[in-house]
C-alpha cells in the first residue's frame, strides 16, 4: 500500500473514481428516472474509501475486510477507466466529424447502449480475472547451456509475486508449495514480491512460515527482493525461519559447479536512496 503515500497517486486514483462514479449515476438514471443520484453519492464513495483508508487503520480483521472491498473496486476501477478513455476517445472523434447521435431519445439509447456495453467488458474482465488469480499456472522451459558442470541437469522452480497481504494468504502458499514438491525439482527460487507490505498485515504469517518451511528441493530455496519487499520489515529473518536464503546484493556457490546471484530490486535507489552493491 506504499503507493498511496504517494501525493501524486491518490488526487488521480480519486479523480478517476469521481469519473467512473459520474458516468455510472448518468446510466442509472437513464435507466431509472426516478434514481435518486443523491442516494448514490452517499453511497458510491465509500469504495474508493475502503482502498484508501486501511493504510491509516491499525491492522485487524476490519482493516482487511475493507481492504479487500476496495481492492476489488480498484481493479474493477481500472478496467472501467480504460474502456470509459475509448469511449471518450471515439466520441470525441465523433463530434469532430459531427456523427454524434441528435439529442432526444436517439441520444438517450445510445448513451444506455454504450454504457451497459462498459459494464459488461468490465464485469466480464474482472470475474475472469478474480477466477484466474486462483489458478496455478506451471509452465515448463528447457534451456541448454554449453558448460561443463558437475551437475548433469538442473530441475528449477521459479515463483514470483506471491503479494501476501491482505488478500493472497497461506491457502495460496499450500497450493503453490505442493505444485513444487510435485515436480521434484532441484532448487528453488523466489524471484521478488513475496509480501505486498509489511508482515504485520499478514493475518496468518506463521501458517505461511509452515508451508513455505515445507519445500523439498535438493540444493535449497532461495529468494531475492522486489520492488513491495524493500519496504518488509524482518524479511531476512523471515525467510530464515523458513529455511530460505534470502540474497541481497550475494553470490552462492552451489555444489562447486554453478554460482547464484541475487540482486537487490532496483526500486531501492529510487524509494529508498540506497544504493545497489
Amino acid at each position: 500500500m506504499f503507493l498511496l503515500q504517494s501525493a501524486f497517486i491518490i488526487p488521480l486514483f480519486l479523480f478517476a473514481a469521481f469519473f467512473a462514479g459520474y458516468r455510472l449515476s448518468g446510466l442509472l438514471k437513464l435507466l431509472f428516472p426516478r434514481f435518486k443520484k443523491l442516494i448514490f453519492w452517499i453511497i458510491y464513495p465509500l469504495f474508493p474509501i475502503c482502498f484508501i483508508i486501511p493504510s491509516y487503520l491499525p491492522t485487524s480483521r476490519f482493516d482487511k475486510f475493507l481492504f479487500n472491498i476496495g481492492c476489488d473496486y480498484m481493479g474493477l476501477l481500472i478496467i472501467t477507466i480504460m474502456l470509459l478513455m475509448l469511449v471518450e476517445f471515439i466520441r470525441f472523434i465523433l463530434f469532430i466529424f459531427h456523427r454524434l447521435p441528435k439529442k432526444g431519445e436517439q441520444r438517450r439509447k445510445a448513451h444506455i447502449i454504450v454504457g451497459l456495453t462498459v459494464c459488461i467488458i468490465s464485469a466480464s474482465v474482472f470475474g475472469y480475472g478474480m477466477i484466474n488469480a486462483d489458478t496455478i499456472d506451471t509452465k515448463e522451459y528447457s534451456i541448454n547451456i554449453n558448460k561443463e558442470c558437475k551437475i548433469d541437469n538442473l530441475k528449477i522452480a521459479m515463483i514470483a509475486d506471491f503479494h501476501f497481504g491482505y488478500q493472497e494468504n497461506a491457502n495460496k502458499a499450500e497450493s503453490v508449495v505442493e505444485a513444487i514438491n510435485d515436480q521434484n525439482v532441484d532448487i528453488v527460487f523466489f524471484v521478488g514480491d513475496t509480501f505486498d507490505g509489511d508482515l504485520d498485515e499478514v493475518f496468518d504469517l506463521t501458517r505461511i512460515q509452515d508451508v513455505l518451511s515445507n519445500i523439498k528441493s535438493k540444493y535449497g530455496v532461495y529468494a531475492c527482493m522486489g520492488n513491495h519487499d524493500i519496504y518488509t520489515a524482518d524479511l531476512e529473518r523471515f525467510f530464515s525461519e523458513c529455511n530460505i536464503n534470502l540474497l541481497t546484493d550475494d553470490t552462492l556457490l552451489i555444489e562447486d559447479s554453478f554460482y547464484l546471484v541475487g540482486r537487490n530490486d532496483r526500486s531501492l535507489e529510487t524509494f529508498k536512496r540506497e544504493d545497489r552493491t
